[in-house]
């Protein structure tokens, strides 16, 4: 994310990227694939990195260091935060835990909620079942289905997705018909909830 940098700033380098991935990945240790209805969906590290945001220096020729803020969620421990890192001496400045777990979900989660999706028997079924409902035909395998996959952010506090990662998924045709069932996955044990679907 660095939409907003003064024009004598550059942005952050391939490099640069890799440094902050690595040094805040910390344990990259996988968990362990999940089963899902018999099938073995992808795997997430154990601390996700989840976005990069490179400070605003103030003004070009200031002494400022170059700092870069690395956005990570710790699966191990369900919590969120931020490390801040001097680029310019590949230095940990700060890390801090944050409140929320709802930052927005990385591409590797996104890949995985859909790999779950896809492998999972009981939401294919009823894909299935509804399309042949509103179109009086089977739903053809070769119809290309595709997912928009956002963080879930509850308004109830005794939601378990308030206090852990979930993923809301609207599934729709490449023709542009959007289901009814939008099923709610928790990242960190790879379950599927269709229960108000059945």
């Amino acid at each position: 994310m660095q939409c907003c940098l003064a024009s004598w700033q550059a942005p952050l380098s391939r490099e640069e990227v890799k440094l902050l991935t690595e040094m805040t990945a910390g344990d990259s240790t996988a968990l362990s694939a999940r089963r899902v209805s018999g099938a073995t969906a992808g795997q997430l590290s154990a601390r996700e990195v989840l976005l990069f945001e490179l400070k605003t220096q103030k003004h070009a020729a200031s002494a400022t260091p170059r700092l870069a803020d690395v956005y990570f969620y710790n699966y191990t421990d369900h919590v969120a935060g931020v490390s801040t890192i001097n680029l310019d001496t590949k230095a940990l400045v700060s890390s801090i835990t944050l409140d929320s777990v709802h930052l927005p979900l990385n591409n590797n989660e996104q890949e995985y909620v859909r790999q779950v999706l896809i492998t999972h028997p009981e939401l294919q079924s009823l894909l299935s079942a509804e399309y042949q409902r509103q179109f009086a035909r089977p739903l053809d395998r070769s119809v290309d289905i595709d997912m928009k996959v956002s963080i879930r952010v509850p308004a109830d506090k005794n939601d378990h997705c308030h206090h852990e990662r979930c993923a809301l998924v609207s599934i729709f045709t490449r023709e542009l018909y959007n289901f009814s069932i939008e099923p709610v996955i928790n990242l960190k044990r790879g379950t599927v909830d269709l229960e108000q679907f059945r």
